[in-house]
């Protein structure tokens, strides 16, 4: 505090002193005029004096003494900074450090906060200065179309001085476009299906591979060449990959089958292929006939030869066979069959009933309008426990597996 006092005390001497010294020059020079002494001697006079009083002998002594008025804001440094790109149509929340250049040019300045002087973001992006963190903190919708903008910012210093003026430059650039390819289509697949009804005699089921172009593909219409010439226009469209015309020409043989395919730009393409369709085969009306096939038990003895005279026959519940089917069916039961046919029936060997079971004894069978049957022995197989029958179906037919009692 006391070598502080001495020296403000010592630069008011020093002030104090030039300015006598300047009041001394002054007087001396009117002093001279004055007397209009000769004009020899009053030159060396005002020199001598302005060189004893100059006040400039007094600056190397003062100047440890002087106290320096406060110096004028400096010109603001201008820079920039660009911000990394954007997404267009994107929701962003980017935080990011200031770049290197302004990271010092903010040490270097003592710039404290900022002010934004101007910026033209879009509504709902938004941009602003973290001068605490030296951080950059964007965020909010970018637009879907892109864009450029900026946001310009005015940094101050303690003093209240700018001594940097900051442009940020954000832009979203819209992702281009990729070129389209040129469109092609070609059919990988098809199937020719019978129908043979009136006005339709054919299906064709088509599948299609397309390539280029912009999607979504629309393919139709179609335009199919008979194999007498003739030539019939579909207008049919499909989005996917397949779709199936009709054609009617039921002698069948090789068709021409064309296609066009747009794409959601309008280019076209058309595609082609031939195919063999099948003749619709004449209808032929099948005639049937029907067999009835029984179960019937008789109480004797001897070897089956004819039908069992007075005796009454009991109808039974047996399970039999028609080969090709995959159970037996229980007894009595009518099926129809193409006449002219074969049938093979399978009986079993034994049965339920009577004291110690029913055993098979043979076959009866009536061929049409008949009084009389003809006798069957069949084929046994006694490790399947089976006997079979192959008759052929010219007319309606009558079939009965034949079973006596099991003598105990």
């Amino acid at each position: 505090a006391l070598a502080e006092a001495r020296a403000q005390a010592a630069a008011k001497a020093c002030a104090a002193a030039a300015a006598f010294a300047g009041s001394i020059a002054e007087a001396a020079a009117n002093s001279a005029a004055t007397a209009q002494t000769s004009v020899d001697v009053i030159p060396d006079i005002e020199t001598s004096t302005r060189a004893f009083v100059n006040p400039d002998c007094l600056q190397p002594t003062c100047r440890q003494y002087e106290v320096c008025e406060e110096p004028g804001c400096p010109t603001p440094l201008d820079l920039s900074w660009e911000f990394p790109e954007l997404t267009p149509g994107a929701t962003v929340h980017s935080v990011q450090n200031f770049p290197q250049d302004l990271m010092q040019a903010v040490a270097n300045t003592g710039a404290i906060y900022a002010e934004r002087l101007q910026d033209d973001l879009p509504p709902g992006l938004t941009f602003d200065l973290a001068m605490e963190q030296r951080v950059g903190i964007l965020q909010g919708q970018v637009p879907a179309q892109g864009g450029s903008w900026r946001a310009v910012f005015r940094l101050y210093d303690s003093r209240e001085c700018p001594v940097i003026t900051l442009t940020v430059y954000i832009s979203a650039a819209p992702q281009p476009q990729p070129q389209p390819t040129q469109l092609s289509a070609r059919f990988s697949y098809w199937r020719g299906t019978p129908i043979c009804e009136e006005g339709v005699s054919h299906e064709i089921l088509l599948q299609w591979e397309i390539s280029g172009g912009t999607s979504p593909y629309q393919v139709g219409p179609f335009l199919v060449r008979y194999p007498d010439g003739r030539q019939l226009f579909i207008s049919r469209f499909f989005s996917g990959t397949e779709g199936t015309i009709q054609v009617n020409y039921p002698d069948g043989g090789t068709f021409l089958v064309q296609a066009q395919v747009r794409d959601s730009q309008g280019r076209t393409a058309t595609m082609q292929t031939q195919i063999q369709l099948t003749a619709c085969l004449p209808v032929v009306q099948l005639v049937t006939v029907n067999l009835e096939v029984r179960a019937w038990r008789y109480i004797y003895g001897s070897a089956l030869t004819r039908l069992p005279a007075q005796q009454e026959p009991e109808e039974l519940k047996v399970p039999i066979l028609i080969v090709g089917e995959e159970r037996p069916r229980l007894t009595p039961f009518v099926v129809q069959r193409i006449i002219g046919s074969k049938v093979t029936l399978q009986a079993p060997l034994r049965t339920e009933g009577a004291a110690y079971g029913l055993g098979f004894k043979g076959w009866l069978v009536w061929y049409g309008d008949a009084d009389k049957p003809v006798v069957y022995k069949g084929t046994t197989d006694q490790r399947r426990g089976i006997n079979s029958l192959t008759i052929q179906l010219n007319q309606p037919t009558r079939v009965v597996a034949v079973y006596q009692d099991i003598i105990g």
